[in-house]
């Protein structure tokens, strides 16, 4: 028994540091999350305006977004794309101007279907094109109130990567001491439970043998100890009526034996239960060959 609760002990005590461990991660990624996209939502529309008052007409082909996109990105730390409303990249800060007609249109990309919608998209995803997750925000560029284009902020994800592998190190450290705490914590508890059952185990076969003097000795004052004093009780009454049959039977004993007259005693089925000894000369019998 002791090994089974201390078996379900250690388990509940894995499982409980590992769900804390786990939610606490959840919970830490979600707040990340959450502070990254405001910051991005708060530079994008900062950008936005700046970007509004440097259109030269309601075109952006005759802007330069290239150079604003490096600007902009080394003042916030994220990167920068600008994206006309055909889905053509104008500028970003990660890709050579040169080399900006090789991307791939992103007109169907979620967070830029909704900017150019007029609200702010949001997605997290892999880049295929620098090879690393970003969570996306893609806030409409207008002029006069007219959607010319988008102007998406990514910011790289590694970072919460980063933190939640060291804390999956620190559950992991902390699941390790958890245990070695709590292996000889677990241990004393499970002794003080589990010694009292044994000797309640141990006086119950004493008295199951016959020995009905036996009684439990037991330091506690929980349900234990209410068992432990049944016990007792039952034992004290299991020795006093025992007593008093033993008492009973030599005093049936000593009367059946000083009797002269013949006598035979028997069950509801007529068969035979005690013989005494003027009745056995009579009929010239031992009582082996009577009873039953």
């Amino acid at each position: 028994m002791k090994k089974k609760i201390f078996t379900t002990y250690a388990i509940l005590i894995l499982m409980g540091t590992l769900i804390t461990g786990l939610l606490s991660l959840s919970f830490i990624r979600i707040s990340y999350l959450e502070n990254v996209e405001k910051m991005l939502m708060t530079n994008g529309n900062l950008i936005n305006s700046l970007v509004e008052e440097k259109l030269l007409s309601d075109s952006v082909n005759e802007t330069n977004f290239s150079n604003l996109a490096d600007k902009y990105s080394n003042e916030i730390n994220a990167r920068v794309t600008f994206i006309d409303i055909d889905g053509k990249v104008v500028g970003d800060s990660q890709i050579e101007e040169s080399e900006l007609h090789n991307i791939e249109n992103h007109l169907y990309r979620p967070e830029i279907q909704k900017a150019i919608s007029g609200e702010v998209g949001i997605s997290e995803r892999f880049s295929a094109t620098v090879k690393i997750d970003y969570l996306y925000v893609a806030i409409p560029m207008k002029r006069n109130g007219k959607i010319l284009g988008v102007t998406r902020l990514a910011y790289p994800l590694n970072e919460i990567n980063k933190i939640n592998i060291g804390l999956i190190r620190n559950i992991i450290i902390s699941v390790f001491i958890g245990i070695i705490i709590a292996i000889p914590l677990g241990y004393r508890y499970l002794n003080h439970i589990t010694e009292p059952i044994k000797e309640i185990t141990h006086i119950a076969r004493k008295i199951a043998d016959g020995d009905y003097k036996s009684r439990v000795n037991v330091e506690s004052s929980d349900e234990i100890r209410i068992l432990a004093d049944t016990i007792n009780f039952m034992s004290h009454t299991l020795n006093t009526n025992i007593s008093e049959l033993q008492d009973k039977n030599t005093k049936l004993k000593s009367i059946i034996s000083s009797m002269k007259e013949g006598l035979i005693a028997i069950d509801n089925n007529k068969k035979i239960i005690l013989i005494n000894s003027p009745a056995k000369k009579l009929f010239n019998i031992d009582s082996e060959d009577v009873f039953g």
